[in-house]
């Protein structure tokens, strides 16, 4: 534990280092009672005919990490593209009552920031995009604002929270029990029995062990070869800052809160696919929808649960599935990255 506080103290401290305001960034603030929320663009086109309202994961992460991924600023220079970080998170500020840590809240926030683009640019049409538990927040809006959004894409969503928990858990558990039967070190047989152990004592994932989960699955990434995020963060770790709108560390501690909120507040066992509320079942317009088959964050098929209860069953026909079977938990970063890309502007272009 100690060993993680502190390489997290030295993560968050290279990333308030400050960098060059660009030209084609923009950052303001929305207030939603006491708490101020704000509100990264990228992108420079003045009237543009579309843009995208971005939904970062999580939950707890800020949204200006994913501003400064090549694929995200690749693709505001096709669509203005509007980040914003939720209550709780990144650079927002004032103060979040620990009773306003649920969906309904985020979605109450979320349609300020869209009313705030609105205000900007009346006439652009709005997409909205989430990537993991941006799925949730985002998806969630998107069922209640259904008429407002043009289209909405979702990289690898967390549109059931309580699915996720549970067959994470069980995949992982299988997996490692399969790779200690080949021939290890010691080091490593060593490293892979504590997380079986862990694993089998932890048949659903919580936010108290949710780091040590995310740890596990990095780990497993790494070892299949997939370290295209490690690598993203030794290079880009440093330029994570805009307008020094993190520069307040106390901020960042507060961050390990928001887990452990939002599970107090019974959001850790929502499912969109049959929510009473926030039911996907809603949704009638167009979705876009990535899924990776090597994702133990957001296992493929609670994704594909979701996107089949779309208005009853019976999705826009517009509607489009992207299934990466070697890729994880960012796409958008992997040797797919390409692909995706073309594929994300196509939709774009056809909706």
């Amino acid at each position: 534990m100690k060993k993680l506080i502190i390489l997290s103290l030295v993560l968050l401290l290279n990333f308030c280092s400050t960098t060059p305001e660009s030209k084609d960034r923009e950052v303001y603030y929305v207030q939603i009672g006491d708490a101020y929320l704000p509100v990264y663009t990228l992108g420079t086109t003045p009237n543009p005919e579309k843009v995208i309202l971005f939904v970062h994961g999580g939950p707890g992460l800020s949204s200006i990490f994913y501003s400064h991924i090549p694929f995200f600023q690749k693709l505001a220079k096709e669509y203005k593209m509007f980040f914003w970080d939720q209550r709780g998170a990144g650079g927002s500020r004032g103060h979040s009552d620990k009773s306003s840590m649920t969906i309904k809240q985020f979605v109450k926030d979320m349609d300020v920031v869209y009313d705030s683009i609105k205000a900007k640019l009346p006439n652009a049409k709005i997409y909205v995009m989430g990537h993991s538990y941006g799925g949730m927040v985002g998806g969630a809006y998107v069922t209640q604002y259904n008429d407002k959004v043009e289209a909405s894409l979702f990289i690898e969503p967390a549109f059931n929270v309580g699915q996720i928990n549970q067959i994470a858990s069980e995949l992982m558990l299988n997996n490692i029990t399969e790779y200690l039967k080949k021939p290890l070190d010691k080091k490593e047989e060593k490293y892979w029995i504590e997380a079986k152990i862990f694993y089998e004592d932890h048949k659903k994932i919580n936010a108290h062990v949710y780091l040590t989960h995310t740890r596990y699955v990095s780990a497993w990434d790494k070892v299949h070869g997939r370290t295209e995020m490690g690598e993203f963060m030794k290079s880009y770790l440093g330029e994570l800052m805009v307008d020094n709108i993190l520069e307040d560390l106390s901020v960042f501690i507060q961050l390990q809160q928001v887990l452990v909120q939002l599970e107090d507040n019974g959001e850790d066992d929502r499912n969109l696919s049959t929510d009473p509320v926030f039911g996907l079942t809603k949704i009638t317009r167009p979705m876009f929808l990535v899924t990776s088959g090597q994702d133990y964050m957001v296992p493929p098929e609670t994704s594909m649960d979701g996107y089949e209860h779309l208005n009853g069953g019976v999705r826009n026909p517009k509607s489009e599935h992207v299934f990466y079977p070697e890729a994880s938990h960012n796409p958008f970063i992997q040797p797919v990255k390409d692909d995706l890309f073309d594929k994300v502007t196509n939709f774009m272009h056809n909706n």
